[in-house]
């Protein structure tokens, strides 16, 4: 049998032979215990795949063409591997250039946020000397703390002023840009390990969110991808022990003192709620890696799905092929995502109670009392009142249309 006349089955209804020559993106490969991780850094496309799905990449790297990858692969596993499929499969995630020096269609890659930051700029952050200056700060707030003992945050912090629009309009302004500095921090960790980063709006359980993709990160190991993972979580740390010491050690106007407690409570807000791993924050990644999973709030949705088909059959008979999709998953990580699927499920239940219970009254409470401030300037012609109504509707609804927006532009199927 030649490589020449010899050909496998057909690839997108052409022929492909033996000796096809495929020629690969610049990819990454990074063996992560019994898997590879594979991926393009500047699209952020990764995937997992078994030792021989690792060793037939690294072949098309090499130059080998398909049969000599496939001889290879036969000799040292003893298997023979659809090739074709597999290279279908390998175009589908846009990681092949060219086919026989055929170029292929590729896909407009967004550039990343602050692409001028390179690894140079920004690895004495993550030093030993600036660890030993991180460390210094939080045991200075420590003992600050313990000479100066501050009070809990409370809600009321966030009431700092008698107009509602002006607080609201204040507190917002002061999450957006807290927020968009802890996005920062994940991206400045990702780019001192050379992976790109970008930062944009998302949607989780019933929260508009700030989010950074930081996929690319997947081509390095395990103990450097923690780095960006807890980025923002210690950029808030840091933020609040700042905020702390102004507050002691120096002497403000009361409403600058305030303005420091709102602060610190929006911190202390968000820091708990990384922990919330229902919704895929940055302690869920955490988690990820701890439990050496890759898809557990995926894996975890698609688990829930089959139990509820299974069980819920009020209007319809149980699905003969409904399978069980812990099957598809390595036996390490079955049972961790059935743990997480409980988590997930009471996680989420909680928080829409907390929502519907709170959240969305006090937002419905804060546009009435918008109406009515409008309805009492109009009557009594105060402009200021009519002003101050306006705004705080304005902002309290722009959440609620924000959300909607991008919660409809994430899912709209790509064309």
């Amino acid at each position: 049998m030649t490589a020449e006349t010899s050909t496998l089955t057909s690839l997108n209804n052409r022929p492909l032979a033996l000796n096809t020559e495929v020629i690969l993106h610049p990819l990454r490969v990074t063996q992560d215990g019994d898997q590879y991780i594979v991926g393009r850094m500047n699209t952020g496309e990764f995937i997992a795949l078994q030792e021989i799905g690792g060793q037939i990449i690294q072949y098309f790297q090499r130059g080998y063409n398909l049969g000599e990858a496939q001889e290879m692969i036969a000799e040292n596993h003893q298997v023979e591997v659809d090739m074709d499929d597999f290279v279908d499969a390998l175009i589908d995630l846009k990681f092949v250039k060219a086919i026989n020096g055929e170029v292929l269609a590729d896909e407009d890659i967004p550039e990343a946020n602050l692409s001028w930051i390179t690894p140079e700029h920004v690895k004495w952050l993550f030093s030993t000397p600036a660890k030993l200056a991180y460390l210094l700060i939080l045991l200075f707030t420590g003992i600050t703390l313990a000479a100066h003992p501050q009070p809990w945050p409370s809600y009321t912090d966030y009431f700092w002023s008698s107009s509602t629009s002006i607080t609201l309009f204040v507190n917002t302004l002061i999450l957006f840009v807290t927020a968009m500095l802890h996005e920062v921090a994940h991206l400045v960790a990702a780019r001192s390990l050379g992976a790109p980063a970008r930062i944009g709006f998302g949607t989780r359980l019933h929260n508009l969110v700030i989010e950074t993709d930081v996929t690319g990160i997947w081509a390095v190991s395990r103990k450097y991808r923690y780095r960006v993972y807890l980025a923002g979580i210690f950029w808030d740390i840091l933020l609040s022990c700042f905020s702390l010491l102004m507050l002691v050690h120096f002497e403000f106007p009361h409403t600058v003192q305030m303005l420091l407690r709102a602060l610190i409570l929006t911190k202390f807000l968000g820091i708990a709620g990384q922990f919330f791993v229902f919704m895929r924050t940055d302690m869920y990644f955490v988690l990820l890696d701890l439990f050496h999973c890759f898809n557990l709030f995926e894996d975890a949705v698609n688990y829930l799905k089959y139990i509820a088909k299974q069980k819920f059959t009020l209007f319809h008979k149980p699905r003969e092929n409904n399978q069980n999709p812990l099957l598809l998953l390595p036996n390490h990580e079955r049972g961790k995502v059935q743990i997480y699927a409980v988590f997930m499920l009471i996680g989420s239940f909680l928080s829409l109670l907390v929502f519907f219970t709170y959240a969305l009254p006090i937002s419905i409470e804060l546009i009435i009392r918008g109406i009515a401030l409008i309805n009492l300037g109009l009557e009594q012609r105060i402009p200021l009142r009519i002003v101050d109504g306006g705004l705080t509707i304005l902002i309290e609804s722009g959440f609620y249309i924000a959300f909607v927006i991008v919660f409809i532009k994430k899912r709209r199927p790509v064309k």
